[in-house]
């Protein structure tokens, strides 16, 4: 048990840092950042999933050096698992590869619990059902009433992607992380 604690702490049983895992815990300090929006071969251990599939937002174009870019949206609503509740998801797919996310979440964690790790992923198939890639974005949500908004983007030069850009699904799958 305390091997887990300390883990989420980002401290390992027997390491001799300067601080303690009960200095982290009681500090203001985050225990972890978060993961960064990244193409993701595999998620952390101990996380969970719970899928869900998205519904095709919007999608448009941006002009770029002159030259027009398209991109596609996918959006998530609503998802609550005990304190942790998500109010909306949205992953945005440029042509040229650039991948942006943006999430609204809130934590009502009691305790000793000063927030949590929550995220979203996205398993990006084309119409035929190749699957592209999958994204992930994951941030520590401190607890409290309010919502929070959470935006990151990636530079993701990724073949596949941009070549099958233009046959993506309109539904794509989405799982919430904790």
């Amino acid at each position: 048990m305390l091997e887990r604690l300390f883990s989420w702490l980002g401290n390992t049983a027997g390491d001799d840092g300067s601080s303690s895992p009960l200095k982290k815990l009681f500090s203001s300090k985050r225990p972890h950042p978060g993961m960064p929006l990244a193409r993701q071969g595999d998620l952390p251990a101990g996380l969970r999933l719970h899928g869900e599939n998205g519904r095709d937002g919007k999608n448009g174009s941006i002009v770029l050096d002159g030259s027009p870019v398209a991109w596609r949206e996918f959006i998530w609503g609503e998802f609550t698992s005990g304190s942790r509740q998500w109010h909306s998801v949205r992953w945005r797919f440029f042509e040229n590869g650039h991948v942006c996310f943006d999430a609204l979440m809130s934590n009502s964690s009691e305790g000793i619990h000063l927030g949590h790790l929550q995220g979203h992923r996205i398993e990006l198939r084309e119409k035929g059902g190749l699957l592209l890639g999958v994204w992930a974005a994951g941030f520590f949500v401190p607890r409290g009433p309010a919502k929070l908004g959470f935006q990151a983007d990636t530079r993701d030069d990724h073949p596949t992607l941009k070549m099958h850009f233009a046959d993506l699904a309109d539904e794509q799958a989405g799982f919430w992380v904790w």
